[in-house]
């Protein structure tokens, strides 16, 4: 091979490499410009889905938030029972699993999401239930006030009713973490289970 193609060859090889390391750097470049997809905080996927109330089995709840940091606990006393006397609710608890990306919901107790807070924790506990006659039909009734008990494994603790309101499927402030201790019960409510009616209460010292 003569000197000409030999220089020829030599320069078509250093004009691939440059090519070659102006895409790869260029990559890296888009890499850090596009930022990470934002997560999903639709309340709409965390509450109880819009199921008529004879349905023998509602469908699980989306569980947004999969990489959310869970509650620390020192001792795991779940709720085992929600009891409201002046509305006549007194429904067992059972923990929800997250199976597949979604709480469970059950057909004939309340729920309480496995890696929320639980009693005496200082946080937010966050119980759920289907809005049907032997679970949280009556919750729409409870008034200003009024005793909520929660029964644990190992103890049983009071809380008075301090709200009551709907919400719309997209709020989700309602079941995040708390600075205090606050008890949160939802359920369906509203024309065709449009709306979710909240009733926050704080522990009674």
């Amino acid at each position: 091979m003569n000197v000409f193609r030999k220089g020829v060859l030599k320069r078509r090889l250093t004009k691939k490499r440059r090519f070659i390391g102006s895409c790869i750097a260029g990559l890296g470049a888009l890499l850090v410009l596009v930022p990470a997809a934002a997560p999903d905080l639709s309340f709409s996927h965390l509450l109880l889905s819009d199921v008529p109330h004879s349905a023998p089995d509602a469908p699980a709840v989306r569980e947004p938030f999969s990489d959310f940091t869970a509650v620390q606990r020192s001792a795991r006393d779940y709720p085992v029972r929600v009891v409201i006397p002046s509305v006549g609710i007194d429904v067992p608890v059972k923990e929800a699993s997250v199976i597949g990306g979604a709480w469970e919901v059950f057909a004939d107790t309340a729920g309480h999401g496995h890696d929320r807070a639980i009693p005496g924790a200082g946080d937010n506990i966050v119980i759920y239930a289907h809005a049907r006659p032997g679970l949280f039909l009556n919750l729409k009734n409870v008034k200003i006030g009024e005793s909520i008990f929660v029964f644990t494994q190992n103890n049983w603790y009071e809380y008075k009713a301090m709200e009551s309101f709907d919400v719309t499927p997209d709020t989700v402030d309602v079941v995040l973490p708390a600075d205090s201790e606050v008890l949160t019960l939802y359920s369906c409510s509203g024309p065709w289970d449009t709306t979710r009616r909240v009733i926050r209460a704080h522990p009674i010292q």
